[in-house]
């Protein structure tokens, strides 16, 4: 009797506690048009923590918002999925997005830190964190209340703000709570949202502002040292120094073996271009076009 897994699985004790088990993955969007897409499976074990009575209690507190120093942001071509996410630090950037399109950023999340970012563009755009596990936090989980200062004319200015990355954040039932439960590589997905078909294809200039707040704290104590390490704080860069840009000295990816020890069993399933709860990102290539000029 082999246990089979699916995404919800991990409450189940029978995945918990068997030795073997059998993944179960199917096309729940239940839809012709995505049948045969190309998927990602991301499968992440983690080793008992030793010392989680010391662990910071959960917690659903943002924190106080950070204002952004003044900074020349650097030009960035963001990664068309999770899988080439462009690794950045804290820092400015900017980018074009096409209404419709998705650009996905990569930022080093390490246990007591927390993520913010903020846009400026001349019109509204959708910001969505993921965690390691690909649990999404939307700009309505994670919106702050803060005075964000003028974006200039005719330019908007929106923000979002996690709180600390905690351990213990697992023992909450809140979806949103249960993703500030995991460090590691979080991504950062922007997005032109398209109105219509009638919506004018011109390129939509952005400045992205992303800060890792905090010292790193309430880390756990795994008890098998060959568990995957979490990254370190040195390759945490927390400036928004306009040097710390992606062509300076580039972070190690998540598909490099960097991805921090999670759930017991997670799995994470991404098709081409499928972003977290099945909405369809509308990618250009952008990136090999570049390489090939």
């Amino acid at each position: 009797n082999v246990p089979v897994l699916t995404l919800d699985g991990r409450d189940s004790p029978a995945c918990t506690d068997s030795s073997v088990m059998l993944l179960s993955v199917e096309n729940w969007l239940d839809s012709p048009e995505y049948a045969g897409a190309p998927a990602e499976l991301q499968i992440v074990e983690e080793a008992p923590v030793s010392n989680i009575d010391q662990l910071p209690a959960a917690t659903d507190e943002q924190g106080a918002w950070v204002p952004f120093a003044a900074a020349t942001p650097v030009p960035v071509v963001g990664g068309v999925a999770f899988s080439d996410a462009q690794p950045v630090a804290s820092g400015s950037y900017t980018f074009d997005l096409l209404p419709g399109e998705t650009t996905f950023l990569s930022v080093p999340l390490e246990w007591g830190q927390s993520l913010q970012a903020q846009y400026t563009a001349p019109r509204g755009l959708d910001i969505t964190l993921y965690s390691p596990l690909r649990d999404s936090l939307s700009s309505n989980d994670t919106q702050v209340d803060a005075d964000l200062g003028d974006p200039g004319p005719d330019l908007r200015r929106d923000a979002v703000r996690t709180p600390p990355v905690t351990f213990r954040n697992r023992e909450r039932i809140s979806y949103w709570e249960d993703a500030m439960a995991h460090a590691g590589y979080w991504t950062v997905a922007v997005t032109a949202p398209s109105w219509d078909a009638s919506d004018p294809q011109i390129l939509v200039p952005v400045t992205l502002d992303l800060l890792v707040d905090g010292e790193v704290s309430g880390v756990p104590e795994y008890t098998n040292a060959s568990a995957s390490a979490t990254p370190s704080a040195s390759d945490s860069a927390t400036s928004a120094d306009p040097s710390d840009s992606p062509s300076s000295a580039p972070l190690a990816s998540p598909d490099e073996g960097e991805i921090p020890p999670v759930l017991p069993i997670a799995v994470g399933l991404a098709g081409l271009g499928l972003i977290g709860g099945g909405a369809w990102a509308l990618v250009r290539r952008r990136r090999r076009s570049a390489a090939s000029s």
